[in-house]
């Protein structure tokens, strides 16, 4: 049969050959990605027909009807990494790592979140008011994309959706998180908001159009130590004046109860954040230690909230090994590299029954 992009198709893969080195990785690869592949019913189809059909653009369809803008690279074969864009802003926030050697050695998708980029926007704040509605959007994702077991990435907005994945799918389809000055609990009047972002955020959801358009540019402005090149941030001004204003709104009203619960079980954790961070106090991101003892925090004291934007140059891999008092975990092989903050970049190795976690983060200069 004829595969079609949007559409879910299957198949067998035994016997197929990803093009990973080694044949006994090939067969470990193609048993583990044939239930999700035969789930989405690409029956009968060749496995270059499998890696056409989950490569380049891609749409996927939410339960509620809505198409999401997706962006795969790399080989389907290679171990996965899925990054999550943060508030008001697309996958575009991801251009330095995906247009980087990463994508030669890792399967890299991006995606616009829900109102935002090339994404379906309803305007209705209801649209957006629902936790299990971003979990949902999620899943969705990966499975459009056919991910088997990615890292997952988010930054701001992004970590209170992985959050919010955790809390409905649990962590079985993730090989462990990254949290980048990430929101880990919403809520307004948080102790974890500086007065900056307090204030605002009431003004971001105003349906005065001068008062949000004023607020847009402060807040933008905020997510930088330095600021970025006049063409960057023009490019961020467009794609958060897309957004409706019915996403602010919505999420206003997205319950963050289970959170803490669904973070302590996330597994293996690396939490990164910037000392410079005018949003969120460090709090939002220690407290993660707390929570998770396998959560590794890094500060970097010259990164605002949103340093990952600038021109790097790429970390050769890197391995890491976790050691917890009460658990070791043998690291296997290495997963992604360099993926967020800039100057740094961020090695990743995973870890999960059979494999570790463990990541690294670096300054560049």
């Amino acid at each position: 049969m004829q595969i079609r992009r949007d559409q879910s198709v299957s198949s067998d893969l035994e016997g197929e050959q990803f093009m990973t080195n080694g044949e006994q990785t090939r067969k470990k690869i193609a048993k583990a990605a044939a239930p999700i592949f035969n789930k989405r019913g690409y029956e009968g189809s060749s496995f270059n027909d499998l890696m056409e059909a989950t490569a380049g653009p891609l749409v996927a369809k939410t339960l509620d009807g809505l198409n999401l803008s997706v962006q795969t690279y790399g080989d389907v074969g290679n171990d996965e990494i899925l990054l999550i864009h943060g508030f008001g802003q697309s996958r575009l926030s991801w251009s330095k790592q995906t247009s980087s050697s990463l994508t030669e050695q890792y399967r890299v998708v991006t995606f616009d979140l829900r109102g935002h980029g090339n994404s379906d926007k309803p305007n209705d704040a209801a649209a957006y008011a629902s936790g299990e509605q971003w979990a949902d959007d999620l899943h969705a994702v990966m499975e459009t994309a056919g991910l088997r077991r990615p890292t997952l990435v988010g930054w701001s907005l992004g970590g209170f959706i992985i959050g919010l994945y955790l809390s409905k799918y649990g962590l079985e389809r993730t090989a462990g998180i990254n949290l980048v000055d990430a929101l880990t609990v919403f809520s307004p009047g948080s102790e974890f908001f500086t007065q900056t972002f307090g204030e605002l955020l009431p003004r971001l959801a105003s349906p005065d159009l001068p008062e949000r358009a004023t607020a847009t540019v402060e807040f933008l402005a905020s997510c930088f130590a330095t600021k970025p090149e006049a063409a960057a941030f023009e490019q961020m001004l467009i794609v958060a004046g897309m957004m409706p204003l019915a996403v602010t709104q919505g999420l206003l009203k997205v319950s963050g109860a289970t959170l803490d619960e669904a973070f302590a079980k996330s597994g293996p954790m690396l939490v990164t954040y910037g000392a410079k961070d005018l949003l969120f106090e460090p709090g939002m991101s220690t407290r993660m230690q707390a929570l998770n003892q396998t959560a590794q925090v890094s500060l970097y004291q010259e990164s605002g909230a949103r340093s990952f934007l600038r021109r790097t140059r790429p970390l050769q891999p890197r391995v890491d090994r976790l050691h917890q008092p009460a658990n070791e975990f043998r690291v296997r092989r290495s997963l992604p590299q360099y993926i967020v903050l800039d100057p740094k970049h961020v090695d990743c190795n995973r870890s999960r029954r059979n494999f570790a976690f463990s990541c690294v983060a670096t300054w560049m200069t």
